[in-house]
């Protein structure tokens, strides 16, 4: 409850994170540096809260960039599984809602010691067969870190973009296995080259006037899905509900790949008035 979040503050420490429990596409999520901006974050968290609860937890820092990608339990065993480059928009309006996603990951040398972790996990926890949305990054102490995994497909079509790269096809092998068929197809395969997803959004909120893409963008534009036409409202980036497409590009290096994510501003305009 509010009255609870607002008495018991002599244990923190910051930077902490303050979500609703119940919540998705980083609605509600606040970072705190102190105890000065605690109360507006909890309102917030609140606000946001579908069953009136939220979590305080401690911020883990990152180096390089966390991962947030899905992978598929088959009997038990996983037989997929996929890490990422999560990445963030630092002058959104959330810059905690993720902006991109690229992949492979930037921690290839910890990988093989998460997979083994994460099947050491989901077999204490009995599961069976599902898609997982698995969280994950690697801390300044150089300690890698689960940070969540769930039995459902992440959001920003991620399971998509993973049949793209791979051509491993997550979304049917889910329903299959949801009404009972067998489940085929699953396998660990290389990514076929450098992939990215940029998820397109607003800076402000207003009248969504086109989008352009540098002709000189150093990848093949591979889809462009906008979800808004040309004068529809749209609003500032503060949670995933509030994009306004997503662009899939394929690169033939790691290079392009971080000079188009870090610069993105550079090759695609997103114009609002």
């Amino acid at each position: 409850s509010k009255e609870m979040a607002l008495s018991d503050t002599g244990w923190f420490t910051y930077p902490m994170i303050v979500k609703p429990t119940d919540s998705a596409g980083s609605k509600g999520v606040t970072r705190i540096d102190g105890i000065e901006n605690y109360a507006d974050a909890v309102d917030y968290a609140f606000e946001k809260s579908i069953s009136g609860t939220i979590i305080v937890e401690e911020f883990i820092d990152k180096v390089g960039c966390s991962s947030d990608t899905d992978s598929f339990l088959l009997n038990g065993e996983l037989k997929f599984v996929s890490f990422n480059a999560q990445r963030f928009d630092e002058t959104a309006a959330n810059p905690y809602t993720p902006a991109a996603f690229s992949w492979p990951s930037t921690f290839p040398e910890y990988e093989d010691y998460l997979k083994s972790e994460l099947q050491r996990l989901l077999s204490l926890l009995n599961m069976n067969t599902s898609v997982f949305n698995i969280e994950t990054r690697v801390a300044s102490n150089g300690k890698p870190y689960i940070m969540e995994c769930t039995p459902r497909g992440g959001g920003n079509r991620l399971c998509e973009m993973l049949r793209y790269a791979t051509g491993v096809d997550l979304i049917t092998a889910q329903v299959r296995a949801a009404v009972g068929d067998i489940v085929e197809g699953i396998e660990q395969k290389p990514y076929n080259g450098y992939w990215a997803e940029i998820i397109l959004h607003a800076h402000n909120e207003g009248i969504f006037n086109g989008i352009e893409i540098a002709s000189d963008i150093p990848a093949k534009v591979i889809e462009l899905d906008l979800w808004v036409t040309q004068g529809d409202n749209v609003n500032a980036f503060n949670g995933a509900n509030d994009a306004i497409g997503t662009l899939v590009l394929q690169f033939t290096n790691e290079q392009d790949v971080e000079n188009v994510l870090k610069s993105q501003s550079h090759w695609i305009n997103v114009n609002v008035v």
